[in-house]
């Protein structure tokens, strides 16, 4: 399906994806009508790492001076970027346009915007306070992306699911795998049935083991990692729950999931999926289950005492 950007954000329209569940499976419905999407710019630089070479090469000539696209016909970009005037239309297309007349449009609408914040790398011409603070603008960008794009129906109906599952598994492998451990402890902590899984073997293989009233919980942020996808088909053989967070609307693993928490990034270019991504995500996780929490207040108290008090006995010794 189509997206269409024609806004600094945009809503993005789709129908509801039939479940596979049957009547008596514990599913949330989910309804991703009301879903923010960035525009075609911040697209572009969100999703770059999971990109062709050739949809790379477009990208990376349109990012770097997105003003100059304005003015310049289809075959003097094609000559520009050394790929085919129709390599060009069928990513304008790939990313939601008609033709890369509608691409440019957008463009146009939203360069001014999107050159708002200049995100960037640390400079070895920084000194040491001013890299502190350009790190703390690129992440203070990407929290303020992520809240921007954030569908708060998404995130309620994420923990009523967490909340009525008789199993929840945490998935997320390489880097990250710390998230996953981060996310079930921190689960754990409110009396919920969570384990993570961070093996890319095992995730696919403990998948096998789930039903109709567990939960998995992806976390990836390119949302394309081979091992997740496989597992989340075997989970949704066996009629499982799916939730993902990761920063690509469209990957294989958003699609596939019944709820995606979507974060958005600090908008560099390079090193797309840094560790930015990872705070903002480890951000987003905290914020789910803090809600979690307040809607179960006196257990989540309950385990927290108890845990405490093996946590001093431990130390004690």
């Amino acid at each position: 399906m189509r997206i269409a950007y024609n806004d600094i954000y945009k809503t993005e329209e789709r129908i509801t994806r039939p479940s596979a569940a049957s009547d008596a499976d514990v599913r949330v419905s989910v309804m991703r009508e009301n879903i923010k999407f960035f525009n075609c710019l911040y697209f572009m630089r969100d999703n770059i790492g999971s990109m062709s070479k050739t949809e790379r090469v477009i990208s990376t000539h349109i990012l770097r001076d997105p003003s100059a696209i304005i003015t310049k016909t289809l075959g003097v970009l094609s000559g520009e970027m050394g790929v085919s005037e129709g390599s060009i239309i069928n990513f304008a297309k790939k990313i939601g346009f008609d033709g890369f007349s509608a691409m440019k449009l957008n463009i146009a609408q939203c360069v001014t915007p999107v050159n708002s914040h200049a995100a960037a790398a640390v400079s070895p011409d920084d000194g040491a306070k001013k890299a502190v603070k350009q790190v703390m603008d690129n992440l203070f960008y990407a929290f303020k992306a992520t809240y921007d794009i954030l569908d708060g129906a998404a995130l309620q109906q994420a923990a009523q699911m967490i909340l009525t599952a008789s199993a929840i598994e945490i998935y997320g492998v390489t880097s990250s795998a710390m998230l996953a451990n981060d996310t079930a402890y921190r689960m754990m902590k409110l009396g919920l049935p969570v384990k993570a899984v961070t093996d890319p073997l095992i995730c696919p293989i403990s998948a096998i083991m789930l039903n109709q009233t567990s939960l998995i919980i992806t976390i990836s942020a390119s949302g394309r990692t081979h091992d997740l996808v496989r597992a989340i088909n075997i989970a949704k053989e066996q009629k499982a729950g799916v939730i993902c967070i990761t920063s690509d609307a469209n990957s294989p693993i958003s699609k596939l999931s019944d709820i995606m928490l979507l974060t958005g990034t600090s908008g560099r270019l390079v090193d797309n999926f840094s560790n930015d991504t990872k705070i903002v995500q480890l951000f987003l996780i905290e914020a789910l289950c803090s809600y979690i929490a307040a809607l179960r207040k006196e257990q989540s108290l309950f385990y927290q005492q108890r845990i405490d008090q093996i946590w001093q006995e431990y130390y004690q010794h």
